[in-house]
């Protein structure tokens, strides 16, 4: 193919401040705390204060006891030192500090309740949990046939229940079955884990835990509008995506609900969704980590193609930092590309007539050759102004011209992507030259007006009326010459490649409303895009979208044909090429013709028997009847 043209982090819950006033520092105070055994503030904040703590011992302050009813400094004759202005604002400052100290002995006083607290809940967790995600995860590798609906139920077990982990890890057989069972018929109701499945002593730690760190976060935000003048502190700090209904929740309740909802979302029907995600998985291109599963990963990318949303969209919608989202996205795209390959062929060697040209005898044995239609479609793009003016079209806005060959199973077989300004039979000059495109010997594919009539390529005629609107609107389906007739039955069989674009365009907005991505990844999205139109047709067939009429598709594609260029398209092809097509094409509008003729005189001949027939029986029944009054 061509074309031209950070884990999650996640936020931390701590609260820093600096140090904004010079004090006597006494020894390091140690901590016996670990670190993720802190509780909800940094120890940034106690050394910055003079504070530590031990679990064992009561929090202690480093800092100078400050007096408030100190009596201002005398000299050594008892009158009053003279001071400059600088050094009269101390008293001022010391009241101000003495206010902040007042808000940290409130603080120590939570710290020792907190501590405890902190103690009691480390050893209950340690009873209740001796096994770590890991160990669920290297057991959970060992077993067999697990489809991704049992692995996002299980991760979810281990997550939201941690007695769940000593359960896995301690049964096994018939038992561990049934169990995994009964986890993935309940999954859809595990919200009220807390209160239900938990130890009401730890349900009753988590509450006091959380009072505790609101109390505490409140206290630090009085004690920082009280010294709001220093220039080192910082802001608070708080999570920015917590919203309870995570992404993969969503992608589960997705796949586990009504088959729309999966066409609205992700515009695949579930069973399409999770045999890719299977097929992804155990082609090694995605994986399940720690904090995503593949499905997950897969709906990302399908959500932003199928409703062209940006990377901030799916932050939102996912809840998910920026860099996740993008990196999870890329991976997709770079996965389905390397399908290319595999889903998109061209026709080598002799090709069977489809059966979709067998079973209508207006178009076999005419088109017995026909393989597929090529045309070429306008997909829009994101570039910068100094690309503008390669990328700008015929009609104004900026695209890349995707050449495209498909099958008449709606499949592509052949795409390549040029600026938008390239004429068609340059970019198919191009892959024939550069691209290896080659069509089968004794076969071709059809073209419309803006190709040169090839023995590879058979367009129709330029001058009579080719749409199938002109021919609608003509309800007699009188044709004045045979070429007319030629046109008819090439649109109609040509019509295929245009019902493909309007699927495509039906089911990948971002085709039709491009983001602004990087131009490389504007171009392999088009790829991608490609691969699951094959993928799903492929497997699939019984697809919403891919079994549409165009009567129901509301994205036409209009907006998205190529105008004819006013570049001689003789420019391309040699004169060799042109008298053999001509050759071709005549031998198919002669055989068209002469067996409509031979039609209309069969129907001809059968009228004036009918008429002949109807006569003479009404000359009977009228001699018939004179004979009866002669009676």
């Amino acid at each position: 193919m061509h074309v031209e043209c950070l884990s999650d982090n996640e936020s931390s819950n701590a609260i820093y401040l600096h140090k904004t006033a010079k004090s006597t520092k006494a020894t390091e105070p140690t901590v016996n705390l670990e670190e993720y055994e802190t509780p909800y503030f940094a120890n940034a904040f106690m050394s910055a204060n003079g504070v530590s703590y031990d679990i064992d011992g009561i929090p202690n302050s480093n800092l100078p006891d400050i007096v408030d009813d100190a009596p201002p400094s005398v000299d050594i004759d008892g009158s009053p030192m003279v001071r400059s202005k600088r050094s009269s604002d101390e008293p001022l400052k010391s009241t101000k500090r003495s206010k902040k100290k007042g808000g940290i002995d409130n603080l120590n006083e939570l710290l020792v309740e907190t501590n405890k607290n902190v103690v009691v809940f480390k050893e209950t967790i340690q009873r209740t949990d001796p096994y770590t995600m890991t160990d669920c995860l290297a057991k959970l590798s060992q077993l067999e046939n697990l489809t991704t609906q049992v692995l996002i139920a299980l991760q979810d077990a281990f997550k939201e229940n941690k007695d769940n982990k000593s359960i896995f890890m301690t049964w096994g057989g018939d038992v561990l079955t049934k169990w995994i069972e009964y986890i993935v018929s309940t999954h859809p109701l595990m919200s009220n884990y807390l209160c239900g499945v938990i130890p009401y002593v730890l349900c009753d730690l988590v509450d006091v835990q959380l009072h505790v760190n609101d109390v505490i976060t409140e206290l630090i935000a009085s004690i920082l509008e009280d010294d709001s003048s220093s220039d080192d502190e910082l802001p608070l700090k708080r999570p920015m995506f917590d919203r309870t209904y995570t992404g993969h929740r969503y992608v589960l309740d997705v796949l586990v609900g009504h088959p729309g909802r999966a066409y609205q979302c992700f515009r695949l029907p579930p069973d399409a969704f999770v045999s890719l995600t299977n097929l992804l998985v155990s082609r090694g291109h995605l994986r399940n980590t720690k904090n995503m599963l593949a499905a997950e990963q897969l709906g990302i990318f399908l959500r932003g193609v199928a409703h062209a949303h940006n990377y901030r969209q799916l932050c939102e919608f996912f809840q998910h930092s920026l860099e996740t989202v993008s990196r999870y996205f890329n991976m997709v795209l770079h996965a389905l590309i390397s399908f290319a390959d595999e889903f998109i062929n061209l026709p080598q060697g002799d090709v069977e007539c489809h059966p979709f040209v067998r079973s209508n005898a207006q178009l076999y044995p005419y088109f017995k050759n026909t393989i597929g239609a090529i045309d070429g479609t306008h997909i829009t793009v994101v570039v910068n102004n100094n690309l503008q003016n390669r990328y700008r079209n015929r009609k104004g806005f900026t695209s890349q011209n995707v050449m495209v060959a498909v099958s008449f199973d709606r499949q592509f077989v052949y795409l390549v992507g040029w600026e938008g300004s390239t004429a068609n039979m340059h970019v198919l000059r191009w892959a024939v030259e550069k691209d290896q495109f080659a069509v089968p010997r004794n076969y071709y594919y059809l073209v419309d007006s803006d190709y040169t009539n090839t023995d590879k390529l058979i367009a129709p005629f330029r001058v009579y009326r080719y749409h199938l609107a002109d021919y609608r609107r003509n309800t007699s389906r009188s044709y004045a010459v045979q070429q007319e007739l030629f046109n008819h039955r090439h649109a109609q069989l040509r019509n295929v490649i245009e019902r493909t674009f309007g699927i495509w365009n039906e089911r990948f907005q971002v085709l039709t409303h491009m983001r602004q991505f990087p131009l490389t990844v504007q171009a392999d999205l088009v790829i991608a895009c490609a691969v699951l139109h094959n993928y799903i047709g492929r497997y699939h067939g019984h697809d919403m979208y891919f079994n549409m009429s165009q009567t129901e598709m509301e994205h036409d594609n209009e907006c998205g044909e190529v105008d004819m260029s006013d570049e001689d398209l003789n420019l391309h092809t040699t004169i060799r090429e042109r008298i053999q097509g001509e050759v071709v094409r005549h031998d198919i509008v002669t055989d068209i013709w002469n067996a409509r003729v031979s039609i209309d005189l069969c129907i001809l001949k059968i009228s004036t028997l009918n008429t002949f027939y109807n006569t003479f029986m009404i000359f009977g029944f009228q001699m018939s009847s004179q004979r009866n009054r002669s009676c």
